[in-house]
């Protein structure tokens, strides 16, 4: 009799990770003030039509230009060894894939931050870094594609990470895996890409 549960389910089309925090954030706001008898006032964020309207704003055949540049020469996402040998059919699908999760020890954190802070790296171009020599080594490809995931509230937006809608996007990700390079310098190289990356997510208004 005194326990309760809160179902809550919603389709990923219409809010992100980020978007859930601030929908609960209302919701928790809400029943604290009517718990106490009072009025809830909510701080009004920008609606996402804002949002739609910026982007119809942007200049699209740039973004195109910078892409059709960046991902000249690609056919198809970077396949590991298992994509190209088998692929599971509707009755052994079912318990095929699996989810792995390895933590880095503290003393290995701890160095990766020291390497990253004496080159001048960010840890996520680290582990790009080594994402793409993994997938070379089993794809046997030195030019590797996958996707990064991005938050999208990069735009020129008053308020942003208050609007409550879908911004989340997954960008490929094109490395050129130069086994003699070496390493500092090519992980600079990297990082210098994933900055022009990043600016591709702001294009120009027209």
């Amino acid at each position: 009799d005194d326990t309760y549960q809160f179902l809550w389910s919603f389709h990923h089309l219409l809010l992100d990770g980020w978007s859930v925090f601030l929908v609960l954030k209302e919701v928790l706001a809400i029943y604290q003030s009517l718990t106490q008898g009072r009025e809830p006032q909510l701080e009004r964020s920008h609606p996402y039509r804002d949002y739609v309207a910026w982007l119809k704003r942007q200049d699209m055949v740039q973004a195109e230009a910078f892409w059709r540049r960046t991902l000249k020469g690609i056919t198809a996402p970077t396949a590991l060894v298992d994509d190209r040998t088998s692929c599971p059919t509707s009755d052994d699908e079912e318990g095929r894939f699996d989810d792995q999760e390895v933590q880095l020890s503290k003393a290995a954190t701890i160095d990766l931050q020291r390497f990253a802070r004496q080159h001048q790296l960010t840890l996520t171009t680290i582990i790009q870094g080594a994402w793409a020599l993994l997938l070379s080594r089993y794809s046997g490809d030195t030019d590797v594609v996958f996707g990064m995931a991005v938050s999208g509230r990069s735009a020129d937006i008053t308020s942003i990470n208050s609007i409550v809608g879908m911004f989340i996007n997954t960008l490929p990700v094109r490395v050129h895996v130069a086994h003699e390079a070496e390493l500092v310098s090519w992980l600079k190289e990297l990082q210098a890409q994933q900055a022009e990356l990043d600016r591709s997510e702001q294009p120009e208004e027209n």
